[in-house]
């Protein structure tokens, strides 16, 4: 599904390259678990395989075709198949934790009862269901944080993408989470989870590492 292929990526401001010809793959439906020190790297990768990043040189391929080349079309079509839970979410700030969670189906054209449908359970799961209706300003950041993925599950995506995504959580949330996280790889998701936090709190073994500009299995 995902390649890279020999990718480098720098930034003017760092004396070293963010990655150096790395080179890996992410197979449809795979369940991939990518570890590394704080700062690596992990985050620009995912910001790489949407297509929000741009390698410096080399190739990033999606379904064969080369991300860098892709139309407007082309990303929105990439995006639409995939959840990212980012480290700083974006969230309809003037609205309540319902808009946020019925937004990306509302954009898919879904409408009552199916909205409740698709959210209701997930909330009862993640504990979401007391704050539904509160403004988004009033929640805490570890309500932030299920709220984020929540979202991200609710539109049964191909591809999820998870930064960190057990920050701010207790052990039986991040537990929930991860089980969340295998179940949709059981449906046939792809799973991408980029974490340093993940091994130590729940032994979620990495089976890469992002090491020196390298992206190595961790066998």
């Amino acid at each position: 599904m995902f390649q890279l292929q020999q990718v480098s990526k720098f930034y003017p401001q760092h004396r070293v390259p963010i990655f150096y010809q790395a080179t890996c793959s992410f197979p449809k439906q795979s369940f991939n678990h990518i570890g590394g020190v704080s700062q690596c790297g992990k985050t620009t990768l995912v910001k790489l395989l949407l297509g929000q990043e741009k390698p410096n040189s080399g190739e990033m391929l999606f379904e064969g075709q080369d991300i860098r080349q892709f139309s407007k079309k082309q990303l929105g079509h990439l995006r639409r198949q995939t959840s990212w839970i980012a480290q700083e979410p974006l969230f309809l700030s003037d609205e309540d934790v319902w808009e946020n969670l019925v937004f990306p189906l509302k954009l898919r054209k879904v409408k009552e009862p199916d909205l409740s449908k698709a959210i209701t359970p997930l909330a009862e799961k993640l504990g979401l269901t007391s704050i539904l209706k509160q403004p988004l300003k009033q929640i805490t950041p570890t309500e932030r944080q299920l709220l984020s993925i929540t979202r991200a599950f609710v539109t049964n995506p191909k591809i999820i993408l998870a930064d960190e995504p057990t920050q701010h959580l207790s052990p039986e949330q991040g537990r929930q989470v991860l089980k969340f996280l295998h179940d949709a790889h059981k449906q046939g998701s792809t799973i991408i989870i980029v974490s340093q936090q993940i091994y130590s709190f729940w032994k979620l073994k990495p089976n890469f590492l992002i090491k020196q500009g390298k992206i190595i299995a961790n066998v």
